[in-house]
């Protein structure tokens, strides 16, 4: 009876019935929450809650905003990207004494958030165009809400 409950909740993931498993203190890496976030029905509107790990390899920003990217290419389908607002990389900087998007390279973080999928639209020629693709992004909103693992 056991391996029959088992097989039928691996059948449930697997097809998008069960839409998330975890609890708000399961680890989840980059793939499962990419994963995660394409088996439902509609990606771009769902979240996936909970506790998120990796290593930071890159970091970018735009405007107001700074970016912690787990893999070199932020385009690519498995990368998760942590936002920090203005506000947030400040109090980063003063906790840690530099700047997040250089602190944070290297480093394995922990981040209790919320992971969705975000419409960009793509830019040519310094213009914005029609065409759209998804990133998976995770909001910081609160600097207790990142740790560093190793």
């Amino acid at each position: 009876m056991k391996n029959i409950i088992i097989v039928l909740l691996f059948i449930m993931v697997s097809n998008g019935y069960a839409k998330n498993l975890l609890d708000d203190n399961d680890v989840i890496s980059v793939v499962q929450a990419v994963d995660l976030l394409d088996k439902q029905n509609k990606p771009w509107s769902k979240k996936v809650k909970g506790v998120f790990e990796f290593t930071v390899r890159a970091s970018g920003k735009d405007k107001n905003k700074g970016y912690l990217n787990s893999n070199l290419n932020y385009r690519t389908k498995y990368n998760l990207t942590i936002v920090l607002s203005k506000h947030i990389r400040k109090r980063l900087t003063k906790k840690y004494g530099k700047d997040p998007l250089d602190f944070f390279i290297g480093k394995k973080v922990r981040v209790k958030g919320e992971a969705k999928k975000v419409k960009i639209h793509k830019i040519e020629n310094k213009k914005v165009t029609n065409l759209v693709y998804f990133q998976s992004h995770i909001v910081l909103d609160a600097i207790k809400n990142i740790e560093i693992v190793e």
